[in-house]
């Protein structure tokens, strides 16, 4: 008979670790954003204007999409409350 994984719990340990891996995570991305956009400045040929408009184009667009997923998400969550097919869900109701 094989053996169970066993679910870790999240230590307080353990979340510190995660917490610096994050931030070691979005560091390094800033660091690699950062030089690529001195490596566009070096060349004569590349704005680093028009690259700082077309990232906040795709970030209002990110922003705008995960938006939305949130709203979608939130209305079939109001929808699947207002069904009878689980009646234990409503078991508080009388």
């Amino acid at each position: 008979m094989k053996k169970m994984m066993i679910a870790k719990v999240a230590t307080p340990k353990n979340t510190a670790r995660i917490k610096k891996m994050i931030t070691a995570a979005v560091t390094a991305l800033c660091m690699g954003v950062m030089f690529s956009m001195t490596v566009f400045a070096d060349g004569a040929s590349v704005n680093t204007s028009d690259f700082l408009d077309t990232v906040e184009t795709v970030l209002k667009a990110v922003c705008i999409l995960i938006g939305a997923g949130l709203g979608v998400w939130g209305v079939v969550n109001l929808i699947e409350g207002y069904g009878n097919d689980n009646p234990g869900a409503n078991a508080h109701v009388r």
